[in-house]
């Protein structure tokens, strides 16, 4: 096959025609062109088009040699072969033992003027085909195996790396604790369940008025409806149910409820007349009042009171019966108990408190009216106090924390917490005396596993993918791992850890 081929050396000053004028010269039919980095005819689309069609004119089959990838991409691109770019591990070798590449060291092409034999371009390829006759087949056989086992080693040592995917074993598991919050307690303890808390106390003041159901045949006192207005912009004043307003003529009429006037407050107020007579009746929404019980002090021309409704009396008069004032009392006890609620969480957002809160203590301070008196409604005023214990929520979760990291101490296993619920946080006692509240609390927490990556990297460094499985399979909290080896062929976990790339989900 050696006398079917030939080369042709380039010095990379050539210019086209004389690269042309050169292969018509070459008898052989494979003909192996040595091309220099930057050589100019050859950076040229369209001298290699001429170029590409001379030789389709030659009927020879020409390979290009370069290490100009400049070169080799625009030669690709006009369909010229590039040398031994065709062919795999085994027909480079067997190409190799054939013909052995020359170097760029080799002589170089004189350069050419015409057509005419060029002597020393033949006596410089003459030359080469005689060096290489002397080498030996199995000399250049081992050459080979020599370079394919220097690449191999190259890739496996050097270039492969590795891409180690897991994803950790996640679950939920309950907690069912017995814990005593403790206002007297100032550190945790964990063996006896417990934890520092706080002791809190509520007291709220609260008024309802309650419509009267009760009914009296017959004209009752007439009875309208007020408005006291304090003109005072510093000071507040309270005004006791019954109190006397007067009229201009002269006509006594009286409140029914309390009257809580704040600086420069108004209030609303029903009052009804000391007698059933129709001199009594107002319509005049004009209609200005005295209050008797203040004249002669510093609230006499403060206080104003002025007709907002017509007094009246009607056919029927509607009075206080037993159940108004036992309605009221349920509905003023329900109202103090959301109020206190309310007052806690605000004051106290980012704490933790049983269910049934603690002990509540309602108070009735005061109703208006009397069962059997004449009114459209009453008030009720009652008082109602909380006492309990509460824990910060960051501390009781911690706590919690701390109590299933305990336990799973015991089993060794590492992991961390992500989550921790509440499920329900009921009383089971409440000693006031020793401000010790204890609850049972029911939740769960999320646990996931935890992996000392510098130690898995430790283990998998240098392994098969058959060793790494086992190490992988030695690690419970493990829920899955995908490997991927770079190059595909490769076979072993590079040595170098840091050509390990470990992420975990």
């Amino acid at each position: 096959m050696n006398e079917e081929r030939d080369y042709l050396y380039l010095k990379g000053t050539e210019e086209l025609g004389e690269v042309i004028d050169a292969l018509h010269e070459i008898k052989a039919r494979e003909v192996i062109v040595v091309i220099p980095r930057n050589t100019k005819c050859f950076l040229n689309s369209t001298n290699l088009s001429l170029l590409k069609h001379e030789i389709n004119k030659l009927k020879k089959k020409v390979y290009f040699d370069t290490d100009d990838e400049h070169i080799i991409s625009l030669a690709k691109e006009h369909g010229f072969d590039i040398f031994l770019s065709e062919y795999g591990v085994n027909e480079i070798t067997k190409i190799v033992t054939d013909i052995l590449p020359p170097q760029k060291t080799k002589p170089k092409i004189k350069k050419i003027v015409s057509r005419e034999r060029n002597t020393d371009y033949d006596s410089d390829r003459d030359r080469h085909r005689k060096k290489k006759s002397k080498l030996p087949i199995t000399t250049l056989v081992i050459i080979a195996i020599i370079i394919i086992g220097g690449i191999y080693l190259i890739f496996s040592n050097y270039l492969t790396s590795a891409t180690l995917v897991i994803k950790i074993k996640s679950e939920k598991i309950p907690i069912e604790e017995n814990l005593i919050l403790s206002a007297n307690a100032s550190v945790s303890d964990l063996n006896k369940g417990i934890l520092p808390a706080e002791y809190i106390e509520i007291t709220k003041n609260h008024s309802i008025r309650q419509k009267t159901t009760g009914l009296k045949s017959g004209r009752g006192n007439p009875s309208g409806k007020v408005k006291f207005i304090n003109t005072d912009k510093e000071n507040s004043i309270s005004i006791i149910p019954g109190t006397r307003i007067q009229s201009p003529q002269g006509n006594i009429y009286r409140t029914v409820e309390r009257v809580n006037l704040e600086p420069g407050g108004e209030q609303e107020v029903n009052v009804f007349a000391d007698k059933n007579d129709e001199k009594y009746y107002l319509s005049d929404l004009n209609t200005k009042f005295t209050i008797p019980g203040l004249k002669g002090t510093q609230w006499e021309n403060k206080i104003e009171v002025i007709l907002i409704e017509p007094i009246i009396a009607s056919d029927e008069t509607k009075i206080v019966s037993l159940d108004d004032i036992n309605q009221g009392k349920l509905n003023l006890e329900k109202q103090l108990q959301e109020i206190v609620k309310q007052e806690l969480k605000l004051k106290y957002s980012d704490y933790v408190f049983p269910e049934e809160l603690g002990v509540f203590d309602i108070k009735f301070l005061n109703v208006s009216h009397s069962v059997g008196q004449q009114t459209d409604e009453i008030i009720l005023t009652g008082s109602a106090s909380l006492k309990t214990i509460g824990v910060k929520e960051s501390v009781l979760k911690n706590f919690l924390k701390d109590v299933v990291s305990q336990q799973n101490l015991k089993k060794d296993l590492n992991f961390q917490i992500i989550n921790l619920k509440i499920n329900s946080f009921r009383m089971a006692n409440f000693d006031l005396k020793n401000n010790e509240l204890s609850v049972i609390f029911s939740g769960e927490a999320e646990i996931k596993g935890e992996i000392d990556s510098k130690k898995l990297l430790a283990e998998i460094a240098g392994k098969s993918e058959d060793e790494v499985k086992e190490v992988i399979e030695k690690y419970p909290q493990i829920e899955k791992a995908d490997l991927t080896l770079y190059p595909y062929w490769s076979k072993k976990m590079p040595v170098d850890i840091s050509k390990i790339n470990v992420k975990i989900k």
